[in-house]
């Protein structure tokens, strides 16, 4: 690798979450995002559809399941950095590591991981949003939506093991009383206007500045609070609790 690579493919393969969608996992290096900060951020995306063209075919449950926020509520501009990322994939840009060997892995050492720049960390095998995990060995941060839909399928370990990394993010008051229920941490979007639920911490950015990177309480586990953030991005005006 003569030039240094902005990011690198991790992973290809089938989605864990419909079980038919080709998705590739990709790592980017650098991050211009204020609110994470200088964190690796991880993508899954349609392999074979533009991330616009997926969002309106619905090829986009490979990667966000039947996430509520999909189409008008999400924050990420799918336009933007995740088409850029997916069209640098299609122009063989990025190499692949292969993070079952020490030298792949320390491309990435001593790295924080955002799980989930876009798309679902359950879209990967759990194995490999582990490795990437450990190979930057920093910390990490990670939300998923379908933590509680395996749970629901029956599927207890994947869910068990994606809610070691990540927190369940949570639509509703509902949703949050059933993830509670089963005694896993959440990430809740509060509308605005709505009061933010009993027992629950707002993220420290909008309280105090604190950029991810350097906060890290969004990991998963069943050992802290849940963290409530206002909700936020084009989609804010669309969503309620009603």
């Amino acid at each position: 690798m003569s030039k240094k690579p902005c990011g690198f493919v991790v992973w290809e393969g089938i989605s864990r979450i419909d079980l038919m969608t080709p998705v590739v996992m990709i790592v980017t290096i650098v991050s211009k995002n204020t609110k994470t900060g200088p964190m690796l951020q991880v993508w899954y995306l349609v392999r074979d559809e533009h991330p616009v063209t997926a969002m309106y075919s619905e090829a986009d449950e490979g990667i966000c399941g039947d996430c509520a926020l999909r189409l008008k509520i999400c924050y990420v501009e799918v336009g933007k950095a995740p088409a850029a990322i997916w069209r640098g994939y299609q122009r063989g840009i990025y190499p692949t590591l292969d993070l079952r060997l020490a030298d792949h892995r320390k491309l990435l050492s001593d790295r924080k991981v955002r799980l989930g720049a876009y798309g679902d960390p359950a879209a990967a095998p759990l194995k490999q949003n582990q490795r990437i995990v450990d190979a930057g060995g920093a910390g990490h941060t990670g939300y998923s939506h379908q933590i509680l839909n395996f749970i629901d399928q029956g599927r207890g370990r994947e869910a068990e093991g994606l809610a070691d990394l990540c927190m369940v993010s949570c639509d509703t008051l509902e949703h949050l009383a059933e993830a509670r229920s089963h005694g896993l941490r959440s990430f809740l979007a509060v509308p605005t206007g709505e009061t933010p639920p009993k027992n629950t911490l707002e993220c420290l950015f909008y309280t105090h500045e604190t950029q991810c990177a350097d906060c890290m309480l969004c990991n998963g586990g069943d050992n802290g609070r849940d963290i409530w953030v206002p909700i936020h991005g084009a989609g804010e005006s669309h969503h309620t609790w009603e």
